[in-house]
This record gives structure tokens, C-alpha cells and sequence, in this order.
């Protein structure tokens, strides 16, 4: 972790010795580590916390998967009711999403974390996050184009990078793309099987991610985040109907 510790240095009238002091408190580090890959402490991870949560909301055009988490150290539940405590909720993300070893709570980076959660306890929304699994994946009708470069650019180019040439695509500490190259990646894997069963791995990709173990370290999007239209417009944008 870089930059966290910033100490001061005083030399003492008259004896010559110095006193360092430490300038930063377990809450500002926290903070920094939320927005750091390296908190998961391996070089194999490209998400903070921040990648997938805004703190309190989203900059403006843009949509993320995961809750704001100011206020989330208040919630009774998480991920849609499956977890009951935020030290379970953060343990999934950790571990799940960015190769992370499970909670520690005796670990200083975890204390810092949850600090830091505990200080914006009450800046956010507090009740449980609206969060549905859509189970059953089918072929969604053609959508808007227009519309789908709009979400992509909202929702996927952050870590995907440009649509079909995968320009930008997120990284981590060791230089390797973590997000394939959306959709030629798929089309390539699944071809042979038919457009119909193309466009619906990638509809998986996007509704199950990592969560129930179809995509690598993709995060889901609910129901609540992205509707079947806004999907169905990124297929389009992306010519898998063509």
C-alpha cells in the first residue's frame, strides 16, 4: 500500500533527537485503502472496493454494481438477504471478487476498513439494498443500439474498455487483462453454438458474474441496476443480433 503513513519528523531543541510522529489515523487509512487494489494483498487483483461501490453515489453517467457503502455499516442485510453482517458482505466481496484472503479481524488493513465503514455509518443509505438474482436466462429481443452504447459506456467500459477491441480494459499489479474483450471473446468460445446461445452467455456474464460462478471475477448486475431492456440494447449495441 503506498502513500498511507505520513510521518513528521521533530528535532528537539537542545538533545538532538527526533520524534516521529504518526500524521494519519485508522480512518484515512481505510478510506485509502477502499479505493486501493492492493488491499487484497496479491498481485493477481484489479478491484478496490470503490471499483464496484460508490461511496455515497455514483459520479454523474455513471451505474455500478455494488451499494454505496456509506450507510452500510447500519444494514441489517446484504446481498439481497444472503448475508446478515457486513463482515460476511465484505468477506464475499474480498474473497470472491478480488482473490482476497478471508476476513481477518484482527488484520490492521481490515480494522482500518471498518473504521472508516463505521465513520460513514450514517451518511448513506441504511436499509437493505434492493438486490435480485435473475436465475433463469433466456434470449431477450432485439434493443436500441443508440441506447445500448449509452449503458456500456455507463456500466461496462470502465473495466471492459471500448466495446470489441477491448481498448482500456482493466488490469492488475502484475499488467494482465483481467476483462475479456466484449463480445469477440465470447463469439469466439461459443460460435459454433449459435448467435442465440452467444447472446446468452453474455446476458449470464451480466446477471451472474462471479456471484454464482460463471465469470471469472465479474461482479452481477440485479434487476435493480440494469433492466432486461437496458441489457438487450448493450447485446444490440454490441451486433450480436446482426
Amino acid at each position: 500500500m503506498r502513500s498511507l503513513v505520513l510521518c513528521a519528523v521533530f528535532v528537539l531543541g537542545g538533545c538532538g533527537s527526533t520524534e516521529v510522529v504518526e500524521t494519519t489515523t485508522a480512518r484515512e487509512r481505510g478510506e485509502a485503502w477502499a479505493s486501493d487494489p492492493s488491499f487484497a494483498d496479491t498481485k493477481f487483483n484489479a478491484f478496490a472496493c470503490t471499483t464496484c461501490h460508490a461511496v455515497v453515489a455514483p459520479p454523474a453517467g455513471r451505474v455500478m454494481p455494488g451499494a454505496p457503502l456509506a450507510g452500510a455499516a447500519r444494514r441489517k442485510t446484504f446481498w439481497g438477504g444472503r448475508f446478515l453482517t457486513l463482515a460476511e458482505a465484505t468477506d464475499e466481496c474480498a474473497r470472491r471478487f478480488m482473490h482476497a484472503q478471508p476476513f481477518d479481524p484482527a488484520a490492521q488493513r481490515w480494522i482500518d476498513l471498518w473504521v472508516w465503514l463505521e465513520s460513514i455509518g450514517d451518511k448513506g443509505p441504511t436499509d437493505p439494498w434492493p438486490f435480485e438474482v435473475q436465475l433463469a436466462i433466456a434470449d431477450p429481443p432485439r434493443g436500441d443500439a443508440a441506447a445500448g452504447k449509452t449503458v456500456w459506456d455507463s456500466t461496462c467500459r470502465s473495466c471492459h474498455g471500448e466495446a470489441k477491441t477491448g481498448e482500456g480494459r482493466i488490469t492488475d499489479a502484475s499488467g494482465r487483462r483481467v476483462a475479456t474483450i466484449v463480445p469477440a471473446d465470447t463469439i469466439a468460445m461459443h460460435k459454433a453454438e449459435g448467435p442465440s446461445i452467444v447472446r446468452q452467455v453474455v446476458v449470464e456474464k451480466v446477471r451472474h458474474g462471479s456471484y454464482l460462478g460463471f465469470a471469472g471475477v465479474m461482479p452481477p448486475f440485479s434487476k435493480q441496476t440494469l433492466t432486461d431492456k437496458q441489457v438487450a440494447d448493450v447485446l444490440t449495441y454490441l451486433g450480436l443480433y446482426d
